[in-house]
């Protein structure tokens, strides 16, 4: 993906699962399954839970961007930069460790 220049579609490829496992945290928590593709409003129900996670917000809606932009193209304009996919996957990371601890994760490119 990345080594082809197809950021659009490595941003794609990051948010699926951030988004199974915000989802996954949020069942877990007893929240009821939804139909739902935006990381920031599965976000917002986490911090009902996890308040200390406010920093994660802006992350989670470039994130949603990403799916927006490989599914939907000709609808939006992409301005992804490698520098910027970069920082979302170590922010990603980051916020999946913190609601699951236990799981071992490194998302490459």
């Amino acid at each position: 993906m990345v080594e082809n220049e197809d950021l659009e579609a490595a941003g794609f490829y990051l948010q699926q699962p951030l988004e199974k496992f915000l989802k996954a945290f949020l069942l877990k928590n007893g929240w009821q399954l939804k139909k739902i593709h935006e990381l920031d409003t599965l976000l917002d129900n986490i911090l009902i839970i996890l308040p200390e996670l406010k920093e994660y917000p802006e992350t989670c809606e470039r994130v949603s961007g990403y799916y927006m932009l490989d599914r939907y193209p000709t609808f939006f304009s992409s301005d992804i930069s490698l520098q910027d996919l970069k920082e979302d996957i170590s922010k990603s990371e980051k916020l999946i460790h913190l609601l699951f601890p236990e799981e071992k994760i490194n998302i490459a490119i």
